[in-house]
């Protein structure tokens, strides 16, 4: 032993050792012995390895310099390489280590990119098949460690470079290797220790699990995730079988990476993220759920939460993850079976049985039926959040769970109804009520409101959702009569829930019925009745409610000592005491609420049961008699809800009667009143409030009036005092709340019985006062029935005289009743405007009443009773307006009592505060009138500190008169303490005159009204007595008075403005308006203080009231009278404002025609103009009008501003070309206006204004502009007088501005085109202070109206002003000649670039000063390097314009250039910029063209900017290929096109066809081949090949295969430069892949068979077969010759599939022999598309299409190239992947019908025949309708096939019967194959053999989409499109447009909802723009990414083209020319049609 030991201590010495240098590298690995070399390596591995704990590597590491000496000296470790191949595989000991150092050196050498260069060369010799097949063999080996090391290997190469080589990796890993699953078994044995992190050292499960991750993770490319996802789906998921036993790190990682690389990944198609994440992977996931403790020390590590989030991510949200959305309640839509859920051709096997499923989420459902939701709350949490997020899966959840919910007292049990409760209460999915909206993409930005399904979902799956059918009933029933309480209550719960959501889904259905608007009969409302029946059947019975409801009161008995009996009986007997008084209250609670919801949800089931719902108010009783201060504080909440059930049933039920009795001594109405006085919970009070109104309401008592109630309750006391209370006197003191409560009763119950006696008193009452004109203002007023009181008032007075006589009343009581009288008399003063009938019945309670009062025995209680009667008789006499009764003696006996309340101590409970809060008040009552107002005062602060609710008690009882509220309490600075405890009521009696002037108190007074909690009721009854005081001041004729009452009303209103909905403010102001003091003052004229008080009214009043049309109208018509007095006229100005247009006009009518009256009233003219200046459409009729009031008031701005309004108006919008002022609007806005003005211009104006009047003006404003040249557009007999005027100095008349403006206006209307240079010479000085204005414009990015206006105007004078055109461009030079190059003029610029496309001769002088100061210009912004403005990208177009026409010289534009290439190659509009300077200075010398070139390709950020951005790659890429044209001599270097390769990326893209250019260009010129070049290109954008294979086996194999299913046919072999029909970056140019494979075969073919293998799954030979169906011969010869040449090397290659080959390129050689010899042979696409698949499935034996294509070619000696392959054998499959297959033969005749030879073969097999037989029997198969469609889109077009079609197989007629029932994207689909048949037809052989029907179907056809409900706005541009080209066809016109122009014009008003004019910058045609027919399969369903403006100005002009081809004028005309006219504008290029109609439009309007 001790010897062993030795030797192991000396050979880990040996082990680490520590290496030097390179040299000591290759001793080691030279060693002889197997020994040393395994210590060798092993030394070096521990050398190389980087620890878990290291810092970051540093790139000067001395690890990394000895491996770079090391790898430098012996590259590719060669040295390794040969002891693994000298090493057997049994060598473990050496073979370990070896391994080891291959992984610790790509691990090392991975950080930094400047050591891949090294480890490449090792990475490629271990993919080499010799190497690869060792680490693969060593995987299944008994070698624990050298499986762990080879693992560790595959790792590092997976993680190199960032997963650089996984593709590689991925080909070459032996996936199918059977101990693979072993793997992931082997865990590391023994015990953990603590804190030990699997992942720093993994064992082989971990290492083979992060193996797996890194192909998903998010470094991985799509392409790698998605292949490894399909083919190696099964070993991914076989990692989550012992998921739940990894630790928690790898539990983590391993859901991270699901999440961030799988689901995260938009790229992957979901279709493979769902096959992946199955059920079984799913259910192993769960298992984690089972380790909810924390781990590893740590307690946020708990496997259970981390797999609860992933799965919450992945199973709870719609459209994520394995969550489909689906329809809700509703079934799944079959019709989509293959667009939600899983893809159609991914589905497989169960395509067939999934068809016809009810739902989509099917995983879900079965993994939800698995979750134990009883045991883990995690679990619970998981299932409701599924099912709240797939409510579809609750109808099939109760019966696949089995919940055990028969009532038994277990945790189990318990667990289980509470999670059904859960359930149930999710919200009602209303969202699935809604149709469907389309899912094609559209421009609008809002979506359309939703519209309702008008069939309802299912029956059963609603009454799943509310009561499922697993014997609920039975087990609801029976769990409530159960002995275990907690059994009951949770029954209760469960049942209580289910109500509740049966009510919710009734809801919904009734507003379902509502907007709908149905009947009894609708869909819905019969489904309502269904589920009302099965709900019905399916709850328990009422008497089992009932009998829960008495057990449960019996329970509850020990605190109220009642219960209920089955019948519903009230028993009052006691039982015994209950130990628990919360489980009896729980109960209670419970079943009250049971009895609630059946009375609510239902009415018919408890109207079987005798049940008498009154008596359930005994428990209210008992609770109001129970004292407050025994009861439990832990049942009060219970207690309160218990409560709200009762109310709320009572407010339910029909039968419940307030008079009635439920077994005790008082009535119900007692009960209720009792409980609204006593309780302090505010939802009990509102409850009880609302029972009362409702069963009130329909009797004699408030049925006139049902609001009225809440000022009796409000009135009703609120005093609450200790037993055997006192009055000083010795009178006892009752309960007022009593006392007033039983004295309510009797009289509502004497009212109730007799109601008539006291309609008839009452009506007396009313009648003495008509009589008496009790009005202050002295006018009649009839009382109306809801201004009249209730009956109950005169009972109560005849009642209260009745006991005081009889003395069947306490004086206690007495006090009371006069105090309620007193308040309620005090509010109903806010119910009406006249209080003569209150006034009478004080007098009648004066003289019937008062005098009993008398209480001989208690003097105290007879003052008492008295003052309280004179404070009522105060009140409604209005006697507070005076000045107080101030009483400044102090009474020594109130100063002790005052001070012995301020001193008492803190009282403990509330209940015992409030008594003395109110004892204090009590002893206020008795002695009020001996308090001074300091006393008052300090008496409210005890009360305050007391109980502070108990102050508004209070201040009900001061009397303004003697203690105001305002002075004692200084409510102004305390209000906001105060707040709640003063109402508006008493603070407003309170308010003197004095205190009303105060704007403070004013707004104290506003604010209490309109609270929070205010009510529209509320706020009217204040503004009630605000008119009171204004009454009484009016009638005392105090103007101040009324002011302030007129201003606290306008305060109240501006309030109520921001309080209260806008129906509701009407109603308020009319309320307001309608009240007698305020009509009396809105009709007679007012002083200036009263004015200033109703100007303050209305200013919060709109002027839309009609609450004001009639004061206005009156004031309107007093205006025209003779004379005025001066507050006749202040008030007339008042009213103007707020009349009606019609009235005003017709009031100016009569100033026009009388001078004099105009003069005087002038300022009511303006008044009225002001008013109508918001609404200029009423005043156009009276033009004429204004006119003249003009000629009579010159000097007003405003007759002036409406004039010009009227006459600018006149003119089309943008007339001037102009963009329209009008920020921030949007276009339907911009349109709405255009339109407006279009009414109007059409009609030919009177000639009402003198343009020579006009001119008189000394000063213009914008108005007299308008005036001006709207004369000039308009009257042509003005246009003289303007030329004439313009002859005189205008400077100090007009600006600039206006002056361009008429210039404009001149030129425009082509009234100076004709005249002669002696006419018009004077213009010139006009003409330079326009271009003096352009000069100096700064130059920012404002280019707003004003530069436009003087851009336009001085371009057209040049233009169009030939006579003195000279001296006009002489003035253009002038300017440019004092202009400094520091500061150059944007718009000069502009002017220039016009000019010179337009006078190119005449403008070159001045185009070359301004040239020669621009340039340097450009050069310092340029090289400044800050960013270009868009101003100043638009300067330098017009810089590349002017440059374009007159040449530069050399020498400025070189600077330009160097600053280009230097500092703004990343920016479009520079390099644009810089290649127009090139190409338009051709005496650039080579040597400055060389250096810009140089500047170019050698900048640094080159190919950091050009793959950033794709237009700066094109850009970059056409100006190079300028460049090279230019001087190909001297260009054309090899240091020149080197740098290009790394740009050019192989693909169609316009930058690559450019790059590709250049190649050829350099072979021609300097006649050498860049094919040594292109042999280093790599598809990687950072990598590079070493031959012209490797740079083949770079190509994305995927997008190869794109290439030959979408092969470019116009591509041509020797072509530099396309026509530009091909752009296309997503496929490779064949070009360069032929010319690439030419070179491999030639140079370097592959060695192996690994590498024939990898050449093969290229694609690249498929796509060499495909290019024998090519257009192009010279592509055809080079293909075939490759071809020849494969075929001929693959006869000596060892590969397994090499007789697969061969035999499909005989059966190529077999078909070529028979084709015609005299030109270079061509296979139709069928041919060698099938081929192309039948190859690449060889190397691809997954894809499901290999045995179908090798049983096809195997079936048959040879290829008919004259019929298409597979046809009926897939279109009508019988096997189990019918649907895939059949998708794919669909698939591939779309992509093989690319001409006339495809077309013949298809037609003589009849397969569109086929196809639209299919097309027609499978309508809900979107997929095949899909690609059907895309099959026609390639036919038609081709003109051959599309002839055919329409002409024999009638084409048209099918496509009109098809486009009956479009879905989603079909409307665009069809508009883009009918847009192909116009274009690519012959018309006239058509027309000919229709005789012109073709059109007629087209029209049906487009009307068809129009109208489609599908249809969408980004598919409108399109049809706009095809009907033009149908309008357009030769031939007689059949096509009537009628019916067609008016959808058009519907959907133009859709698009024109959701747009946004930019108010200064025109739009770009550059911005975008549609793509034009014909459309192939490729593009049928894309929308083509466009300008949301531009598109709808195509759609305009195409659509005004169209109603042009008519030969009778449309309406529609006029709507889509005012349309044009605005596109016109908005644009920067100018179309030819918009600015044709922009002119004659203007020739028109003179």
């Amino acid at each position: 032993m001790p010897a062993r030991q030795t030797q192991r201590k000396e050979t880990s010495s040996r082990a680490s050792y520590k290496f030097t240098s390179a040299a000591d590298i290759k001793r080691a690995l030279s060693a002889a012995d197997e020994h040393a070399i395994a210590e060798g390596l092993t030394a070096l591995r521990n050398q190389l390895t980087i620890k878990h704990d290291e810092p970051p590597l540093s790139v000067s590491d001395d690890r990394l310099l000895l491996v770079k000496t090391w790898l430098e000296s012996h590259g590719g470790a060669g040295d390794l390489l040969t002891i693994w191949e000298a090493t057997s595989p049994r060598q473990t000991a050496v073979l370990a280590p070896l391994v080891g150092v291959l992984s610790a050196l790509i691990t090392l050498l991975s950080p930094h990119y400047l050591y891949h260069t090294l480890a490449q060369p090792i990475i490629n010799n271990l993919f080499l098949p010799q190497w690869a097949h060792r680490l693969n063999t060593y995987l299944g080996g008994s070698h624990n460690e050298l499986i762990l090391v080879t693992l560790k290997l595959f790792h590092a190469l997976s993680s190199f470079a960032n997963g650089r080589e996984r593709k590689s990796l991925f080909d070459v890993f032996a996936w199918e290797a059977k101990s693979l699953p072993k793997l992931l078994q082997m865990r590391r044995k023994g015990r953990a220790e603590e804190g030990f992190d699997i992942l720093v050292r993994p064992d082989i499960r971990t290492l083979f699990v992060l193996i797996l991750l890194s192909f998903v993770d998010t470094e991985a490319q799509a392409s790698v995730k998605s292949a490894f996802l399909e083919q190696r789906r099964d070993i991914f998921s076989s990692l989550f079988r012992g998921l739940w036993q990894d630790p928690y790190s790898v539990i983590r990682r391993v859901l991270e990476v699901c999440w961030t690389g799988i689901w995260s990944d938009l790229k992957v198609k979901r279709t493979l993220k769902v096959h992946v994440f199955n059920e079984t992977v799913l259910a192993q996931s769960i298992r984690v759920y089972e380790r909810d403790s924390a781990e590893d020390g740590v307690p946020d590590h708990v496997p259970a939460d981390v797999v609860h989030h992933f799965l919450l991510a992945i199973c709870t949200r719609p459209g994520v993850g394995i969550c489909f959305k689906d329809r809700g309640w509703y079934p799944r839509d079959n019709s989509s079976d293959d667009g939600v859920g899983l893809n159609a051709e991914d589905e497989g096997e169960g395509t067939r049985l999934k068809k016809f499923s009810k739902i989509n989420n099917k995983i879900l459902a079965n993994v939800l039926k698995t979750l134990k939701v009883n045991d883990d709350p995690r679990q619970q949490e998981l299932a409701l959040k599924v099912i709240a997020a797939c409510p579809e899966l609750v109808a099939g959840y109760w019966a696949a769970a089995a919940l055990t919910l028969e009532p038994r007292l277990s945790s189990k049990w318990i667990a289980n109804i509470a999670f059904f409760g859960q359930v149930i209460s999710l919200p009602v999915p209303t969202s699935s009520f809604h149709l469907l909206p389309s899912s094609g993409p559209s421009s609008s930005n809002t979506s359309p409101t939703p519209q309702y399904n008008p069939v309802p979902p299912p029956l059963l799956t609603i009454t799943e959702n509310i009561l499922p059918a697993v014997n609920m009933k039975a087990h609801l029933s029976r769990g409530l009569q159960v002995p275990s309480a907690l059994v009951r209550h949770c029954s209760a719960l469960a049942l209580a829930k289910c109500l509740i959501k049966y009510d919710a889904v009734v809801r919904a259905f009734r507003e379902v019925e509502l907007a709908l608007e149905e009947d009894a009969d609708g869909q819905w409302a019969r489904r309502r009745a269904e589920v009302e029946r099965e709900v019905r059947r399916r709850v328990p019975d009422f008497q089992v409610v009932l009998g829960f409801a008495q057990k449960s009161a019996e329970g509850a008995s020990v605190r109220t000592g009642t219960g209920v009996d089955a019948a519903g009986d009230v028993s009052m007997e006691q039982t015994t005491h209950l130990v628990n008084p919360v489980r009896g209250a729980l109960l209670a609670e419970s079943a009250q609420r049971l009895l609630w919801l059946y009375h609510r949800c239902m009415p018919a089931l408890v109207a079987e049961a005798r049940f008498d719902v009154g008596k359930l108010l005994l428990s209210l009783q008992n609770v109001v008699d129970r004292p407050t201060a025994n009861s439990s504080s832990r049942t009060d909440g219970l207690d309160v809800l218990r409560q709200l059930h009762v109310l709320r049933l009572l407010s339910e039920s029909d039968q419940f009667n307030w008079s009635g009795k439920a077994g005790g001594s008082h009535s119900n109405l007692y009960v209720l009143l009792k409980m609204y006085a006593v309780t302090g919970s505010p939802a009990i009070r509102s409850a009880t409030a609302a029972v009362l109104r409702q069963s009130l309401s329909s009797s004699l008592l408030f049925q006139h009036e049902p609001d009225e109630l809440v000022l009796w309750l409000r009135s009703l006391p609120a005093t609450v005092r200790a037993p055997g209370a006192q009055a000083p006197d010795g009178a006892p003191l009752t309960d007022e709340r009593e006392a007033v409560i039983t004295f309510l009763d009797d009289c509502a119950q004497l009212c109730g019985k007799g109601p008539y006696r006291y309609l008839e008193g009452l009506q007396t009452l009313c009648r003495e006062y008509d009589t008496e004109d009790v009005d202050m203002d002295g006018t009649g007023y009839r009382m109306d029935d809801e201004s009249l009181p209730s009956p109950l008032l005169i009972t109560i007075a005849e009642q209260f005289a009745a006991k005081l006589k009889g003395e069947h009343i306490s004086p206690s009581d007495a006090l009371a009743v006069v105090t309620f009288v007193r308040k309620l008399v005090c509010r109903l003063m806010g119910k009406t405007c006249q209080l003569g009938y209150l006034a009478r019945y004080v007098e009648r309670l004066r003289r019937d009443v008062w005098p009993l009062l008398e209480f001989a025995e208690y003097p105290s209680m007879t003052v008492a009773c008295r003052w309280e009667a004179e404070h009522l008789e105060s009140l409604i006499s209005q006697a507070n307006f005076s000045e107080a009764e101030s009483n400044t003696k102090r009474n020594p006996a109130i100063e002790v009592h005052l001070a012995k309340a301020e001193s008492q101590p803190a009282l403990d409970s509330e209940a015992e505060q409030r008594v003395a809060a109110f004892e204090l008040i009590d002893w206020f009552r008795f002695v009020q009138r001996s308090l001074t107002a300091s006393q008052v005062t300090r008496l409210s602060s005890a009360v305050e500190k007391l109980y502070k609710p108990a102050l508004r008690a209070l201040f009900e009882y001061l009397r303004p008169k003697q203690h105001c509220v305002w002075e004692c309490l200084d409510v102004t600075n305390h209000f906001t303490e105060l707040q709640d405890q003063s109402s508006f009521d008493v603070l407003f009696t309170h308010c003197r005159a004095s205190h009303l002037k105060d704007p403070a108190v004013r707004e104290v007074l506003a604010t209490s009204l309109v609270s929070k909690l205010s009510t529209l009721l509320d706020v009217t009854r204040g503004v009630v007595l605000v008119n009171h005081r204004l009454r009484a001041s009016l009638a005392a004729e105090e103007e101040p008075g009324s002011k302030d009452a007129l201003l606290l009303l306008a305060q109240v209103a501006k309030h109520a403005k921001g309080k209260l909905h806008s129906d509701e403010y009407k109603q308020l102001l009319g309320r307001v308006f309608d009240m007698v003091s305020v009509r009396q003052l809105c009709e007679q004229p007012l002083s200036v203080m009263l004015r200033e008080g109703l100007s303050s009214l209305l200013g919060c009043t709109p002027s839309s009231t009609g609450a004001l049309a009639g004061f206005s109208r009156l004031w309107a018509l007093r205006a025209s009278a003779k004379s005025l007095s001066d507050d006749e006229m202040e008030t007339t100005r008042l009213w103007i404002p707020y009349a009606d247009p019609s009235d005003l006009l017709a009031l100016l009518d009569l100033f026009a025609s009388n001078a004099s009256m105009a003069t005087e009233r002038a300022a009511i003219i303006e008044e009225a103009l002001g008013a109508l200046a918001s609404n200029m459409s009423t005043v156009q009729p009276k033009a004429s009008t204004i006119a003249s009031l003009h000629s009579i008031l010159p000097q007003s701005l405003q007759l002036e501003r409406i004039l010009g309004t009227l006459l600018h108006d006149q003119l089309p919008l943008c007339y001037d070309g102009l963009v329209p002022d009008m920020d921030a609007m949007d276009l339907h806005g911009v349109i709405s206006e255009s339109n407006r003005r279009w009414s109007r211009c059409i009609v030919r104006p009177e000639s009402f204004v003198s343009i020579e009047e006009v001119l008189k003006s000394q000063h213009w404003s914008d108005a007299t502009a308008d005036i001006v040249v709207s004369l000039v557009y308009r009257q042509p007999s003005a246009r003289s007088a303007v030329l004439e005027w313009l002859n005189d100095d205008v400077t100090a008349v007009c600006t600039t501005h206006h002056l361009a403006r008429v210039l404009f206006a001149l030129v425009d209307c082509g009234f100076l085109v004709t005249s002669t240079e002696h006419d018009i010479t004077h213009l010139v000085q006009h003409y330079r202070k326009v271009v003096r204005g352009l000069a100096r414009g700064k130059h920012t990015e404002d280019t707003g109206r004003l530069g436009a206006l003087y851009l336009k105007t001085a371009c057209a004078m040049t233009e169009h002003l030939g006579s003195i055109r000279g001296q006009l461009i002489a003035t253009l030079q002038r300017e440019c000649e004092k202009m400094n190059s520091d500061a150059v003029s944007f718009y000069l610029l502009r002017v220039l670039a016009v000019l010179c496309q337009e006078v190119k001769t005449e403008v070159t002088e001045v185009a070359e000063e301004l040239t020669a100061k621009a340039l340097p210009w450009a050069v310092r912004l340029l090289a400044s390097g800050e960013a270009i403005t868009s101003a100043e990208i638009e300067a330098l177009t017009d810089l590349g314009t002017i440059a374009s026409a007159v040449p530069p010289k050399s020498h400025l534009v070189e600077p330009v250039l160097t600053a280009v290439a230097q500092q703004c190659l990343g920016n479009v509009s520079a390099i644009h910029f810089a290649q127009v300077l090139v190409q338009a200075t051709p005496s650039l010398k080579p040597f400055s063209i060389n250096k810009f070139l140089q500047s170019i390709v050698q900048h640094p950020q080159l190919y950091a900017s050009c793959g950033q951005d794709a237009l700066v790659r094109d850009a970059t890429a056409e100006l190079l290929l300028v460049l090279f044209r230019l001087h190909p001599a001297n260009t054309c270097q090899s240091t020149h096109i080197e740098p290009l390769l790394r740009l050019y990326t192989g693909t169609l893209s316009a930058s690559d066809r450019n790059i590709l250019a250049i190649f050829r260009l350099f072979e021609s010129v300097r006649k050498t081949s860049c094919s040594t070049l292109l042999s280093r290109w790599s598809s990687s954008p950072a990598g590079s090949s070493s031959s012209a294979l490797d740079a083949v086996l770079s190509l994305d194999p995927s997008r190869v295969l794109k290439t030959c299913l979408d092969f470019p046919q116009c591509r041509r072999m020797l072509e530099d430069v396309d026509d530009g029909k091909v752009a296309v970056d997503a496929i490779y140019d064949p070009v360069l892949l032929f010319l690439l494979l030419s070179q491999a075969l030639s140079s370097s073919p592959p060695s192996s068979a690994l590498s024939w293998i990898q050449l093969f799954r290229t694609n690249v030979v498929s796509l060499l077969i495909r290019a024998v169906s090519a257009k192009d011969e010279q592509l055809r010869n080079v293909a075939l010759a490759q071809l020849a040449a494969l075929h001929k090397t693959l006869q000596d290659v060892d590969m397994q599939e090499q007789p697969h080959v061969l035999y499909i390129l005989n059966l190529l050689k077999d078909a070529l022999s028979e084709a015609p010899k005299d030109t270079v042979p061509r296979l139709p696409s069928f041919t060698s598309l099938i081929l192309g698949h039948a190859l690449r499935a060889v190397f691809y034996p997954s894809n499901f299409i290999y045995p179908l294509s090798a049983r096809f070619l195997m079936q048959r000696p040879k290829l008919d190239t004259t019929d298409v392959p597979m046809l009926f054998g897939m279109l009508y499959s019988s096997s189990e992947q019918w649907k895939k297959e059949r998708g794919w033969i669909v698939r591939f005749l779309s992509d093989a019908m690319v001409g006339s030879d495809e077309w013949r073969i298809m037609q003589r097999r009849h397969t569109w025949d086929l196809l639209a037989s299919l097309f027609q029997s499978e309508e809900r198969d979107r997929a095949l309708r899909r690609g059907i469609l895309e099959v026609l889109a390639n036919i038609t077009c081709n003109a051959r096939a599309t002839t055919s079609l329409v002409l024999k197989s009638a084409l048209l007629p099918w496509i009109e019967m098809q486009m009956r029932s479009m879905i989603q994207d079909d409307p665009l689909a069809w508009t883009k194959i009918l847009a192909n048949i116009v274009s690519v037809v012959d018309p006239s052989k058509i027309e000919a053999a229709t005789s012109g029907e073709w059109r007629l179907i087209l029209g049906r056809c487009v009307l068809s989409i129009l109208i489609s409900p599908s249809c969408t706005v980004s598919v409108f541009p399109y049809l706009t499109d095809v009907l033009l080209r149908v309008a357009l066809l030769p031939g007689t016109p059949a096509l009537e447009l009628g019916h067609l122009l008016a959808p058009s014009l519907a959907w133009l008003e859709k698009m024109e909802e959701c747009i946004h004019v930019p108010s200064s910058q025109p739009l770009s045609r550059d911005q975008g723009r549609l793509s034009l027919p014909p459309y192939s399969s490729r593009e049928l369903f894309d929308h083509d990414p466009h300008d949301s403006v531009l598109a709808w100005s195509d759609c305009v002009e195409k659509l005004w083209r169209t109603c042009m081809t008519q030969d009778i004028k449309r309406a529609d005309w006029d709507a889509l020319t005012h349309r044009l006219v605005v596109c016109n504008a908005i644009k920067t290029e100018k179309s030819v049609v918009g600015e044709w109609a922009r002119q004659e439009t203007v020739r028109i309007l003179g």
